[in-house]
Order: structure tokens, then C-alpha cells, then sequence
């Protein structure tokens, strides 16, 4: 029987993890003890882990994850701890909104510094932690035998695997990032292969070339003489310990890299043995029915449906009033088509043929037989599951690796990119009208 791509990449992922865990020291009776750390990153980072926790705790494992905030509802197979400073800072940051303003960083050129801006949620985020003593009280009276770290500025989490004399992964939740070249043992071709960060075109000239070389190496002196060492000292002080290797020498030694990306959507690519590609794993290949209110409201349309989603952390009525009312306004040249929005709030005067819920079964939209598009800030999960599910895509990077992701989706002939902080109607009605008559 044909094993479809994101079975394989599930079977890949807990085949490997199972042979890993058979050179710990756990009874071969019992189940690893298993952390998932997600210390600095959102619910769209913990969602594209999830199909390797469950396969995991299918196995009879006993998977524990570390969350800004614990996932609505019950999940009877995994365990969450979310640390309370950590959770309390981020509702007040919420709540005053002290938080970064990526629109305005992104339509004031500052894309390429919000990178640098990065590292200091990371660092933000292991003070907290080891500053609330019941985190503390919490990893000191557990055992863990594997650490599973988010490869996005967590560092934080190789104390508590060092602490526990646990193996660790590495999982990178987009395509392989500039700083995990030199400790994952991956070939250094950012000459000619461009990177998360810059994204430049796949045809680079020579200055291009040159950027793309020397960003592993600034990177690599960053990370090691000054981010790592200050997360070390937080752990050090936070854990009492003082016999504590560097987090630098922890990170070379670690088991495996996972990489959220899969080879038919990327930039041909060196890897070594340790590191693995799973892109795909978070897609499901059988769809569950929608919610009879919204297939009703999809049966309504004549020429099918358009999806849309900012994510989990882009909240779109954020973006100025004109950008927002031209974006709307390009939607409402289509009133054949339907609409279906993830918003937070809704917008006034919204015609008939929307549809707009703060939270919406995303996979089985994507895989329904009248969808047409999917319009998106091209975070890597749902830009794979939008190619897995063959829907093309039209994309609104914002920040982080999300121009690197639409950029290859332009260039495979998966959608259309376009710009947030300078839109006009014309650009997203052309596009749409682009996807629904290209039958490519």
C-alpha cells in the first residue's frame, strides 16, 4: 500500500526518535519521559509538533510540553506546564500593548531588523522562567530522559536537558536557519543557496552572494560570545548550578535536527544524516466535515471559496484603517465568491457572501473540493499544508522567515507574493483573478 508524503514524514520522525530512545537508559517496560520546550514561540510553533507528540505518546511515552499557554480543551495524552511568569508577562504585554508592532517595523524597513530583535525574547523569556521558583520547584522534581527544543530561540532549554542528563532535538519549525548552519554539521552553501533571513532571489549576484556567506558567521559570533554565554548565566543562577559545560558546546552535541520543510518545496539542499526533513507531518490527508452552518453557508456560493488567515499571532484589524479598506475592498469585487475569514473582530458592513469566525478548522478548509485559494501571511504551516492539499496560495509576508517562504512559493509556481505595507485593490483583485483563471 502507497504510504502517503505526510504519513512517511510522520513515520520518519517517531521511526528515528524510537531508535534514539532505545540508547537511553529507560526500562524497555516503560515509556521515555519526553519534554517538549517551547519557552519563546507561539501556538503555530506547538501545533506543527503536535503530530510527532501524539505519535510519540501512541508509542506509550509520557510527552510533557513547556507553553506560553496551555491549548483549549484536553488533551488526555499530553501533559502542559505553563510557567506562571512567564504567562503572566505575556497577558501584560497583551494587555498594554507593549508588544512588537510588526506592521510598522515592516513598512519602515526594519524586516531585516527584526531578526537581531528576536534574541532578546529569548533571553527575556529564560529570565522569567528562572526567576518563578515553582518553574524551578517543577524541573527539579521531574526526570526527563529526551528534550525536544524549538529550534527558534530557545536555548533556554538545554539547562534543563543538561540538568537531566537528557538527549536532545533540535526542531527547527521553518526551513533550516541561519544560525543552526554550523552546529547541526549542514554544509555551509549560503553562497549560493539564499537564506531565511535576506531571501534573496535564487539567481543572487555577486554582492548578494557575499551577504548570504557572511550571515551564518555573524550569527555564529553572536550566538557564541554574547546570546548563549548571558543564557548561561541565567541558568547557572537560576538553577543553582555551577558545573554547567557552555550552552555552545551543548548545542554541537546535540542528537538530531527535525526541519519543518520538505525537498519538493525548497532550495536544493546538503543535509547530514542528523538532520531530518519532516515538512509535511502536521497534514492530514482524510478531511473531517465542517461545521454544517459553514458548509451551508460554501453550498451558497456559485464559483466556489477563498480562504483566509493571518495566523495565530498577526492580528490583521491591527493593520492601518486604509491598508485594511483596500484589502476588503479588492475582496468585494468577487461576490460569487465566498469568503472565509479568521478575524478577531469583524469588519462593518461585510456582505452576505462572508464568513468570519476567530477560529476556523484550517486543514479541512484547505482540503474541501470547492475551495479556489487561500490568502495568507505564509507561515510554513500552512503554506505546507496549502501545497499538500494543492491550493494555490496568494501571500502577505510580515516578518520573521515569512518572506523566504512566499518567495519560494512564487518561485515553484505554488502562488503569488505580494506586499502588505503598500497594497492597492488592483494588486490583490488581479491576483485573485490570477489564481481562478489559471488552471495551473
Amino acid at each position: 500500500m502507497a504510504v502517503s508524503l505526510s504519513s512517511r514524514s510522520t513515520l520518519v520522525g517517531v521511526s528515528v526518535l524510537s531508535m534514539l530512545l532505545l540508547t537511553c537508559t529507560v526500562p524497555t517496560t516503560e515509556g521515555a519521559n519526553i519534554l517538549f520546550f517551547i519557552g519563546c514561540g507561539g501556538p503555530s510553533h506547538r501545533i506543527a509538533m503536535m503530530p510527532l507528540a501524539n505519535g510519540l505518546a501512541d508509542e506509550g511515552h509520557n510527552v510533557t510540553f513547556v507553553v506560553q499557554e496551555k491549548p483549549d480543551g484536553n488533551d488526555s495524552k499530553i501533559n502542559y506546564y505553563e510557567p506562571k511568569e512567564v504567562s503572566r508577562q505575556l497577558k501584560e504585554r497583551r494587555g498594554s500593548g507593549n508588544v512588537l508592532d510588526f506592521y510598522w517595523m515592516r513598512s519602515n524597513g526594519l524586516v531585516i531588523a527584526m531578526w537581531f530583535v528576536i534574541p532578546w525574547f529569548g533571553s527575556m523569556v529564560c529570565e522569567h522562567l528562572h526567576n518563578d521558583p515553582e518553574y524551578i520547584a517543577w524541573i527539579e522534581s521531574n526526570k526527563f530522559d529526551l528534550v525536544i527544543i524549538d529550534g527558534l530561540l530557545n536555548e533556554c532549554g538545554y539547562g534543563v536537558a543538561h540538568l537531566h542528563k537528557a538527549k536532545i532535538i533540535l526542531f527547527s519549525v521553518s526551513s533550516v536557519l541561519p544560525w543552526a548552519v554550523e552546529p547541526s554539521g549542514i554544509p555551509d552553501e549560503s553562497s549560493s543557496i539564499p537564506d531565511t533571513m535576506f531571501h534573496f532571489p535564487s539567481e543572487m549576484n555577486f554582492f548578494q552572494r557575499l551577504v548570504s556567506a557572511v550571515i551564518p558567521i555573524v550569527w555564529q559570533m553572536y550566538r557564541e560570545y554574547i546570546y548563549l554565554p548571558k543564557l548561561e548565566r541565567i541558568t547557572k543562577e537560576g538553577l543553582g548550578v555551577e558545573d554547567f559545560p557552555s550552552f555552545a558546546e551543548i548545542e554541537r552535541n546535540a542528537s538530531l535536527t527535525f526541519v519543518n520543510t520538505h525537498v519538493a518545496q525548497e532550495y536544493p539542499r546538503s543535509l547530514p544524516p542528523n538532520v531530518v526533513p519532516i515538512g509535511g507531518i502536521s497534514w492530514v490527508e482524510k478531511r473531517k466535515p465542517l461545521p454544517k452552518k459553514m458548509e451551508d453557508f460554501i453550498n451558497r456560493g456559485k464559483e466556489g471559496f477563498v480562504y483566509i488567515s493571518f495566523g495565530s499571532f498577526i492580528d490583521f484589524t491591527m493593520f492601518p484603517d486604509e491598508i485594511q479598506q483596500r484589502f476588503i475592498n479588492a475582496l468585494l469585487k468577487f461576490p460569487n465568491i465566498q469568503f472565509i475569514w479568521k478575524l478577531k473582530k469583524t469588519p462593518e458592513n461585510l456582505p452576505d457572501n462572508f464568513y468570519v469566525d476567530k477560529w476556523l478548522p484550517q486543514q479541512d478548509i484547505l482540503l474541501h473540493p470547492k475551495i479556489r485559494a487561500f490568502i495568507t501571511h505564509s507561515g510554513i504551516g500552512g503554506v505546507n499544508e496549502a501545497i499538500f492539499s494543492s491550493v494555490p496560495l496568494i501571500c502577505f509576508p510580515i516578518f520573521a522567515e515569512q518572506d523566504y517562504n512566499a518567495q519560494l512559493v512564487e518561485q515553484k509556481g505554488f502562488g503569488i507574493k505580494l506586499e502588505i505595507t503598500d497594497l492597492k485593490e488592483e494588486d490583490l483583485e488581479n491576483a485573485i483573478l490570477r489564481i481562478l483563471g489559471d488552471n495551473k
